[in-house]
């Protein structure tokens, strides 16, 4: 009775395998399988456009400027960065250099976009110079 029941059962599942496998080949793949690989050939084509020097759009970093998408040092606001760097080793207060940058009347990147619209630059907080004092580009990590 079992060996009957299961024989039975088993004959149809087999029927049914040639069934699934025909209809499998129609089906889409689910974005989720197909994205990681896309989402990895992005990144490494960045990562490749950093490492040759390929600014890839987006503010550019206080102290340079973007000339034919390769960042070009600007004189005037790289001394305003080395300035921050010099004064949080001796300083050590963010707010306190900020507070000093604002008297100044220095802000953060002013400039054009591709498409001619002026950005002007905002008053730098300790926010801003935390990040500033991360960006991997300022620690030499990534060579723009």
């Amino acid at each position: 009775m079992i060996g009957h029941t299961l024989t039975r059962h088993l004959t149809g599942l087999v029927s049914l395998l040639p069934w699934f496998s025909s209809r499998l080949l129609l089906v889409r793949p689910h974005p989720a399988l197909t994205g990681a690989p896309t989402g990895e050939r992005i990144r490494d084509k960045i990562a490749a456009s950093k490492r040759k020097g390929i600014w890839m759009g987006g503010v550019p970093p206080l102290g340079y400027d973007v000339d034919k998408r390769l960042l070009v040092v600007n004189d005037t606001e790289a001394a305003v960065v080395r300035r921050i760097f010099e004064e949080m080793r001796t300083i050590g207060s963010p707010t306190q250099i900020a507070a000093n940058l604002t008297l100044e009347g220095i802000t953060t990147k002013t400039w054009t976009t591709q498409d001619g619209q002026p950005r002007h630059g905002a008053q730098i907080d300790k926010k801003y110079l935390h990040k500033l004092l991360r960006n991997r580009i300022y620690l030499g990590e990534l060579s723009h």
